[in-house]
């Protein structure tokens, strides 16, 4: 038996080995390197092979899985080039020929992906090794039996094989090679790179760029996952394949194929790969996105999905989306929809990069110098981004102050507020400045139409417009915010916006027209007098607002004074009685008026007694004043009035209950009072109308939610139909000692309703009358001055406007007063206020009785505001175009010249000034600059009239006792200012 078994195997073994030589032809050598060969290799022969024809026999022998063979002398390997696993240990050697089936090899071309379409432009960019082989079959091979290997492409003798994680954005996309790009199909699916993404959302058509008729769905993801970028996602249909990127195209496919809702399957590596960029602006922290929320999606575990949903989204568009506990939240910003949520926790907001310019719809652009918007910026940092993102990051950032402007250079985003200002160092150059539309609304209810013919008598600047109609209005409108002039009307002509000072005199242009945007009403608010750390004072404080304290001068009372009655009317401040320090209660009434100079406090009638703690009111050439103590303890009835124009005293009119310590005001021919006291205690809740065309007391039918005396009080106007006039009531006396930290709001046409408004941050009293609140605009509101029972002073002036949610504090630099007299005047009384130090390099300041000396250019330069600080020296660093531009300013008379000219006033050659221009003249008369003197002062007005000191600046000589120096012409004054500002940086 066993030489008959022996025989069949001998036998058995020449048929194989016969078969071996006939199908030698079909074997051929393939060249794998040490690392790659023995991981092909299954199985070794344990005898001696004498032959590589032996060993190929062997491999027939063996079954259908040999289709390659290695032969080193007697060793013989089997091998199976299509496993890439060894089940043997092989020795590690040196690099082999294996000699392999190319008819078995042959089929493997059948496991790849043919593709030979040109949408497969950019396969080269996956390419990671290029090799010598002779044939497609051995580059088939090699990339069968490489790991790393999912794709290759034969073009003539050179195989080029690639993968899907290797890519190489810098080579440039050539065109397929002619055999095409075999992609084995795992690429694909061991990676699972694409996720389902049910969108059904009609808008994805719209980022679709190629589509084609297709068998396959592998083939589809193949051509996506192929092209490097744009390819982001795939809709198939079954027969046809769309392919699309979030980025929309130039021209888009027109597509006649596509279905309502399709299932659009996403690559999750698009958004990372894409050469246009990071779709999606990130790192923004905030609260406030939750109003701009309109939808929401489940996120499907994972945030390419939710970046998706806001690519595809439409009506309305999405900007940017949160993502949190596996929910989308979509957002739009262009207006706030009906939010599908609130939050107060701070998200992480990421933007669709595509539409972070449509953000820009909101803002206006004009062009600003330096100085004039980086001192309004308080945040800024760098972004590797665009201007909308800069934009976004204005309207959803949370900052510890509003952002209603920015500026983006490139790489610095510079975050503002229109009212923000700091001292920052300048450069001089000119940005677009952004500006957010929300300022618009309040700016417009500022000015008002005025039909004149002499409007540019006013102007003093001409500037280009950048933004075409009906922007061109808004642009000029901002540009006269955010001016230094100090701009308070303006005119467009074409695409010219001419700026204006309707209360100085201009000579610099001669165009004519009819209409001009002026100011309503610009105000300064007042204060005089009060107590101040126990003792009476008579120093006067103005303040502007959003600007603080206005550092110019108003001459003081006649006396110290607290407690006394305080009004403004008819270009003129009236004060009568209060209390003096050492003098007790004061019966004596003063006028100071502002259009005569020099401004002195003239005398009027006295009071029918001495009377305190009252409010005052000016009415139509007619002092009125309500209530108070006499002698100390007898409390006035009466209504008290003087005819300033044909009475010599003061008469009673109608009598009521009586109060002191209360608060008036007047609206619509009617004086409100609320509050007060009768007596020492309980404090009055009433509140009472005098009606002054009936001389009658009315009751108003309403009360005051508790007694008050000495409380906040002042009239907020409102805009016709669309914001009711207020009575702003806050803080007060409730007991004796004991302050209030309310605040109310009344609505003088509803009658009986009080509205408990926010609380103030600490208890506060002992305001003034009437007019504590400062009232700029409706949306401009200051608690300016008063006296708080836990520190038993303040400083802090808080802020208020209809849309805010509390009273917040704005400024701590107000002395600390108890009863002083406020009042709100025209700015046209005293337009000097206007912060020039924030905008104009000082030259000269001078108050009196100092005095220069010969050659005193340069006095005590480092201490700006010195009386007797002098920089002449800077004048020759801020020419431009030959042109010295001066301000000369009066603070005293609130009034200032504004001019250019060509002559240097230091030269003293120049006996007369050149090339004047009159910018804005406040004092015109006598004046045509200024010229070198050196004897009487430094440099003085050359007014070619018969007295040529007038308009001196730096006074040498000592012209009177009290130290006064001469202003404009026939007129002393003690104090003057000089600036000059360098017009390169202010130019357009």
């Amino acid at each position: 038996m066993k030489t008959i078994k022996d025989m069949w195997s001998k036998v058995l073994f020449i048929i194989f080995t016969f078969k071996a030589v006939c199908a030698h032809k079909l074997y051929s050598k393939n060249f794998f390197s040490n690392e790659e060969w023995p991981r092909l290799l299954y199985k070794e022969i344990q005898f001696p092979v004498l032959s590589r024809m032996e060993c190929l026999g062997l491999c027939r022998a063996e079954s259908n899985l040999c289709s390659g063979i290695i032969w080193q002398g007697s060793d013989c390997f089997l091998g199976d080039p299509t496993s890439q696993f060894s089940v043997i240990s092989v020795p590690q050697a040196s690099d082999q020929n294996m000699f392999i089936d190319q008819g078995i090899i042959s089929s493997f071309l059948s496991s790849y992906m043919h593709l030979v379409d040109s949408i497969v432009n950019h396969w080269n960019a996956r390419i990671y090794s290029t090799l010598p082989k002779g044939s497609i079959f051995k580059c088939a091979l090699q990339c069968k039996s490489d790991l790393n290997c999912r794709l290759f492409t034969f073009d003539g003798d050179i195989c080029h094989l690639g993968n899907g994680t290797t890519y190489n954005n810098t080579l440039l996309p050539i065109s397929n090679p002619p055999e095409g790009v075999y992609v084995d199909p795992g690429f694909i699916n061991g990676n699972s790179s694409f996720q389902l993404l049910n969108e059904g959302n009609p808008s994805w058509t719209n980022h679709v760029y190629y589509s084609k008729a297709c068998n396959l769905m592998e083939r589809c993801e193949l051509w996506c996952s192929l092209e490097s970028s744009p390819c982001q996602f795939l809709v198939y249909t079954g027969l046809w394949c769309y392919l699309g990127t979030t980025n929309v195209q130039n021209a888009p496919v027109n597509h006649t194929h596509e279905i309502a809702a399709p299932d659009i399957w996403i690559n999750k590596k698009g958004i990372e790969s894409t050469l246009y960029g990071n779709v999606f602006e990130e790192n923004i922290t905030s609260i406030k996105y939750a109003p701009f929320l309109f939808k929401t999606r489940d996120a499907e575990d994972f945030q390419q999905s939710c970046e998706f949903y806001c690519a595809f989204q439409s009506n309305p568009d999405c900007h940017f989306f949160i993502l949190s506990d596996e929910i989308c939240y979509l957002g739009n910003l262009n207006e706030i929809l009906p939010s599908v949520s609130s939050s107060t926790n701070m998200e992480v907001v990421q933007m669709f990069r595509n539409t972070l310019n449509t953000s820009l719809g909101e803002f206006i652009t004009i062009q600003l110098p330096h100085h004039i918007w980086r001192v309004r910026m308080h945040t800024q940092f760098q972004i590797d981004s665009n201007v909308g993102a800069c934009a976004i990051r204005c309207v959803l950032m949370e900052l510890s102050k509003e952002c209603t402007l920015f500026v983006y250079d490139g790489t610095t985003c510079y975050l503002g507020s229109k009212n923000y200002l700091e001292n920052v160092d300048t450069v001089h150059d000119i940005s677009d400045v952004q500006v957010h539309e929300s300022v618009l609304p309040f700016m417009r209810t500022l000015f008002k139409p005025r039909t004149t013919t002499d409007w540019s008598s006013q102007m003093y600047n001409k500037v280009s417009l950048i933004n075409a109609s009906p922007r061109d209005e808004d642009e000029c409108l901002l540009r006269c915010f955010f001016d230094d002039g100090p701009c308070y009307s303006f005119v467009i002509q074409g695409s010219e916006c001419f700026l204006g000072d309707p209360f100085v005199n201009s000579s610099l242009f001669i165009e004519t027209g009819t209409h001009v945007l002026m100011e309503r009403n610009p105000k300064l608010h007042i204060i005089h007098g009060g107590r101040v750390n126990g003792s009476d004072d008579k120093s006067a404080a103005i303040f502007e607002g959003f600007f603080g304290f206005c550092g110019q001068s108003l001459p003081d009372l006649p006396v110290p004074l607290s407690s006394m009655g305080y009004a403004y009317g008819e270009n003129a401040i009236f004060v009568c009685g209060g209390i003096s320090n050492g003098i007790g209660a004061q019966d004596k009434c003063y006028r100071l008026d502002f259009k005569v100079f020099p401004r002195t406090w003239a005398p009027l009638p006295s009071l029918m007694n001495t009377q305190v703690m009252f409010p005052m009111i000016y009415h139509e050439g007619i002092l009125y004043a309500m209530g108070g103590l006499i002698d100390g303890s007898t409390v006035v009835p009466n209504m008290r009035y003087l005819n300033l124009e044909s009475s010599l005293s003061w008469v009673n009119g109608a009598a009521n209950s009586g109060f002191f310590g209360h608060c008036g005001l007047l609206y619509q021919n009617q004086i409100y009072t609320f509050g007060g006291s009768s007596t020492l205690e309980p404090y009055s809740r009433s509140v009472e109308i005098y009606d002054i065309l009936s001389d009658n007391w009315l009751n108003s039918g309403f009360l005051l939610p508790q007694g008050l005396r000495h409380m906040a009080c002042s009239l907020v106007l409102g805009q016709r139909d669309t914001l009711p006039d207020l009575f702003l009531l806050a803080g007060g006396e409730t007991a004796l000692g004991e302050y209030s930290m309310k605040a109310y709001s009344i609505d003088p046409s509803v009658s009986g309703i009080v509205t408990e408004m926010v609380d103030l941050p600490m208890g506060v009293s002992q305001f003034g009358s009437q007019n504590s609140f400062a009232v700029f605009h409706e949306t401009s509101v200051f608690l300016v001055v008063g006296f708080g029972n836990e520190s038993h002073s303040t400083k802090s002036i808080f802020g208020w406007n209809r849309w805010s949610t509390k009273f917040s504090p704005l400024f701590d630099q107000a002395l600390a007063r108890e009863q002083p007299g406020n009042t709100m005047i025209p700015l046209c009384n005293f337009p000097a206020c206007s912060q020039q130090h924030r905008r104009w390099k000082y030259v000269i300041n001078h108050v009196k009785p100092f005095r220069y000396p010969i050659d005193g250019w340069n006095l005590n330069v480092l201490q700006t505001g010195h009386p007797g600080h002098s920089q002449f020296d800077v004048i020759n660093n801020y020419t431009f175009d030959g042109q010295y531009h001066f301000r000369l300013v009066y603070p005293e008379l609130g009034t200032y010249n504004e001019w250019y000219q060509t002559s240097n006033p230091l030269n003293g050659s120049h006996t007369s000034t050149t090339g004047f221009i009159g910018v804005a003249l406040g004092m015109p008369v006598g004046f045509n600059g200024l010229v070198y003197n050196n004897v009487d002062a430094l440099v003085m007005g050359d007014s070619n009239i018969t007295h040529p000191n007038w308009f001196s600046v730096g006074r040498i000589k000592n012209d009177s006792p009290s130290g006064e120096f001469p202003g404009p012409q026939n007129t002393l004054v003690s104090s003057v200012q000089l600036f000059i500002r360098d017009d390169c940086a202010t130019s357009t």
